[in-house]
């Protein structure tokens, strides 16, 4: 049986939440450089303030069309690309695909509120290297980052 998971905002349960989450001495890391994609306007740049406000650098893009021509002209200056995998004209399946192609060594997470059993075998044979699903606990994900980057060094 499929399970699937309804779509909702990053988890901003209390109304200190930036607060509480910037003072998390999990997510001590460097300032890292962000591409995020997602056509969900409001949740995208709610998930772009809760990185901002940890010190991290966010680039915001709404399609993933518009996403692959800044990436090909700036993927060396990108350390993680999060893309939403429902998106209309390019999923994040696709993007991750062509942005792998181009030769982009940042860290891929491809995130769903409609996950299925094989989805995450799928995302990660396409290239992505975590597999998010929604809504988004911004700690959890931040340590999961960390933990890939030092895996990758």
């Amino acid at each position: 049986m499929d399970k699937k998971r309804a779509m909702t905002s990053p988890d901003t349960t209390s109304d200190n939440a930036v607060a509480s989450v910037t003072a998390s001495t999990a997510l001590a890391t460097d300032s890292l450089r962000f591409v995020l994609v997602d056509d969900e306007v409001q949740f995208i740049e709610t998930f772009a303030k809760l990185l901002h406000h940890q010190g991290h650098v966010v680039h915001v893009f709404h399609s993933g069309s518009a996403a692959l021509k800044f990436l090909a002209k700036q993927s060396h200056m990108i350390d993680v690309l999060v893309t939403d995998y429902t998106m209309p004209c390019m999923d994040g399946l696709s993007l991750t695909q062509r942005i792998r192609s181009l030769g982009v060594k940042a860290l891929i997470a491809v995130m769903t509120a409609f996950a299925q059993e094989d989805d995450e075998a799928k995302f990660l044979q396409a290239g992505a290297d975590v597999v998010l699903i929604k809504p988004i606990k911004v700690a959890q994900f931040l340590a999961k980052v960390a933990e890939r980057r030092q895996l990758g060094n």
